[in-house]
């Protein structure tokens, strides 16, 4: 039976990776002649969508990415239970004998969305997949994960908070909700978590710089142009994991420090200048304060020296 068991996990879990995929935002978004690969966050997920392309292409991203995962977990337990478990799919599911298997299949779901193979092993964060899959095989799970996400989300506006709570949050749900008797069960779960934190360093980087953009929706289909600069000018930060940009904080703080500094420079240029009027003020008065040749008067007194310059020539005639 292990054996058999084996084989047709492993049928199902390379049919669940290649129908979890599939990019749904790729294909709504292309539709609407909008490349999410070249957009924004450039990533294939429902917030890039909703962002870059709007929100009738972002519900269906998202419904779709769901599905997926949710029909991939859910019919993928019950294939199991008709061919390994006497139909008894109870055996797949976490509280049963071979709950490893449904948490296989869950595995499966959220990796293919991550690495698609139709894109080159690249894809989205795995945030609505792992919901559908979650939902295929353990409602009590998936709820609680959409209650972490929430929690985290809602307040602060950054869906990646959220996201990469949900993920950390997953393996302790498993085990609290289901107390595994076998590390075989856990371990999947502690294997997603791993990919989805992974599959969101980028956002984890503009996090910890204070430069992460809040969810905002597009509601026509040009791309948000300030979303898009801000994920261009932080690119090479987010795929290198580094944390070198300055934060916006750092920034506002320079700016200000350069705004004063050229404030003070006019400031003193301005006292330079009134300086220099002065003297040359002063020059003009001392230079008015000589007096003419033989006269005893002073050049800056023009009345007197026309009236002496007249007395003489009376004296002389």
């Amino acid at each position: 039976m292990g054996t058999s068991v084996t084989l047709v996990l492993l049928l199902l879990m390379l049919a669940t990776y290649c129908i979890c995929g599939i990019p749904f935002g790729l294909i709504f978004g292309d539709a609407d002649g909008v490349d999410v690969r070249t957009k924004g966050s450039g990533n294939i997920g429902t917030t890039n969508v909703a962002r870059e392309v709007g929100p009738k292409a972002a519900a269906l991203t998202l419904l779709c990415d769901v599905a997926k995962g949710f029909v991939c977990t859910f019919f993928g337990t019950w294939v199991l239970a008709f061919f390994c478990f006497g139909g008894d799919v109870s055996q797949a599911l976490p509280m049963g004998a071979w709950s490893w298997t449904g948490a296989c299949l869950f595995l499966a779901a959220v990796c293919g969305h991550v690495f698609s193979p139709y894109l080159r092993f690249r894809g989205g964060k795995g945030i609505a997949v792992g919901f559908g899959a979650a939902l295929g095989i353990s409602w009590p799970i998936a709820l609680g994960l959409l209650v972490v996400w929430a929690l985290c989300t809602v307040p602060s506006k950054v869906v990646s908070l959220g996201s990469v709570a949900a993920a950390v949050a997953l393996p302790f749900l498993a085990f609290f909700l289901y107390q595994p008797s076998s590390w075989a069960f856990e371990l999947p779960f502690v294997i997603v978590a791993v990919v989805v934190v992974w599959a969101h360093r980028q956002n984890i980087a503009k996090m910890r710089s204070g430069d992460e953009s809040t969810f905002s929706m597009r509601s026509g289909d040009t791309p948000s142009e300030a979303v898009a600069a801000d994920d261009a000018a932080h690119a090479d930060v987010s795929a290198s994991g580094t944390d070198d940009a300055p934060s916006r904080l750092q920034r506002a703080e320079r700016a200000e420090v350069a705004e004063d500094a050229a404030v003070d420079a006019g400031e003193r240029a301005e006292s330079v200048e009134r300086v220099q009027e002065a003297a040359e003020e002063a020059a003009e008065k001392d230079a008015a304060q000589v007096p003419a040749p033989g006269t005893g008067l002073f050049f800056g007194d023009e009345e007197a020296v026309t009236r002496h310059i007249e007395d003489e020539t009376g004296k002389g005639e």
